[in-house]
């Protein structure tokens, strides 16, 4: 007897098979396959995530960690210079007490890139 998991996944299988029919030429078939395989890390990547928050008694769904974690936002903020050129700062914005557990429990840090200053076009500036 086969159990819902067989059944799911003859299912994508077929979904799969009837895609690659649509595609004739090799380019498409090979930007298709190129697609599978990325969606293929992406599941093991948010499995990993959310198997190392379940460790840690983190149980939500992935889209309540979705939810959770777009709430940090990364800005920028560009400024014209009276000498000339432009400067482009950009900056995370601080985390939300839930946000700092989950990149606590994932050892991550929570402000990876800090400020990053840009300089365009700035006479004396390479």
């Amino acid at each position: 007897m086969l159990s819902w998991y067989h059944i799911f996944d003859l299912k994508i299988y077929i979904q799969l098979k009837q895609y690659v029919e649509i595609f004739n030429s090799q380019e498409m078939a090979h930007l298709w396959q190129k697609t599978v395989k990325m969606g293929i890390i992406a599941y093991h990547i948010l499995h990993t995530i959310r198997y190392q928050l379940k460790i840690h008694d983190i149980n939500n769904s992935w889209e309540g960690i979705r939810k959770i974690m777009a709430m940090q936002l990364r800005t920028t903020t560009t400024m014209d210079l009276k000498i000339g050129g432009v400067v482009k700062l950009r900056k995370t914005s601080r985390a939300t007490p839930e946000q700092a557990e989950i990149y606590r429990k994932l050892e991550i840090n929570a402000n990876p890139c800090g400020l990053v200053k840009t300089y365009l076009n700035v006479p004396g500036k390479a």
